[in-house]
């Protein structure tokens, strides 16, 4: 991981109280890789995905993304965090780089107060909310849905 990533992004997304999932600490020794990366995205309230170079050309990513995308489109936080080489992407991160909206990592110190303000936006869980009416059977939500 590159140095925005351990200097800045880790330790402020602790400070701000959001558990991290991070292998080195987090993965069970002795489990398989791919177990482990199942259960981290399971346990998860949503996944950050950091494009990096590095990132879309190793395997294990693709398969973290892939479990992801299993989990739901909405889980998923992609970060960039510099250029990434198109050439190097896998029909799989063209396809999440033309789905989804990212949040992008610069150096800019205004650019770093937007990066955090939309992060953070992005990872507070939905308030729940209690239902308008309670439906008993499809019978009623047809009545409902006519009116």
């Amino acid at each position: 991981m590159g140095r925005p990533l351990r200097g800045t992004l880790m330790p402020k997304l602790a400070e701000m109280w959001f558990d991290l999932y991070i292998y080195e600490r987090d993965f069970e020794v002795g489990k398989a890789i791919a177990e482990n990366i199942v259960y981290a995205i399971d346990t998860c309230y949503k996944t950050i995905i950091i494009m990096t170079d590095e990132f879309v050309k190793s395997e294990w990513c693709a398969y973290e993304l892939q479990m992801a995308l299993v989990k739901g489109m909405d889980y998923i936080i992609p970060v960039k965090l510099g250029e990434v080489d198109d050439k190097s992407m896998s029909r799989l991160y063209k396809f999440l780089n033309k789905t989804h909206v990212y949040n992008e990592w610069t150096d800019d110190e205004a650019g770093q107060v937007l990066f955090w303000l939309k992060l953070k936006r992005t990872l507070q869980k939905p308030v729940a909310h209690q239902p308008i009416a309670r439906i008993e059977n499809e019978h009623e939500m047809i009545g409902l849905l006519d009116r």
